[in-house]
């Protein structure tokens, strides 16, 4: 099989299918976000987001292409961008649910039942 020899604007295929399935699968990219944001204020962030992700993926993509620390920092690295945004937005979306069902109009008490739970 010939292989192109442009990635979409990745290094090389590695990187690029490393790229789609760690920006395409909700599970691995919300990992990744979750990485990112654990390690923002070191000065290595990206790689130590990297290997915390590794030790938590197998070996290779559903494709056979291994997982390397490069490859998941180069894919993390426009996530960094949206990260805060992405996260603050799933727990505004998650507390509003929870609002929701617990039929709490009030946004004080909802904010209090979704964040210190329910006492009663």
């Amino acid at each position: 099989m010939n292989r192109p020899t442009s990635y979409a604007g990745h290094k090389n295929y590695n990187h690029w299918n490393v790229s789609l399935w760690l920006n395409n699968d909700e599970g691995l990219y919300d990992l990744c976000l979750q990485a990112i944001n654990r390690h923002r204020f070191k000065k290595s962030a990206l790689t130590a987001a990297a290997y915390s992700v590794m030790a938590f993926l197998p070996e290779t993509t559903p494709d056979g292409v291994k997982y390397s620390a490069s490859s998941i920092r180069a894919a993390m690295s426009d996530m960094r961008e949206t990260s805060h945004y992405t996260i603050g937005n799933r727990a505004r979306r998650a507390a509003q649910n929870a609002c929701l069902v617990a039929k709490v109009k009030d946004p004080l008490i909802c904010a209090g039942i979704v964040f210190f739970g329910d006492k009663e």
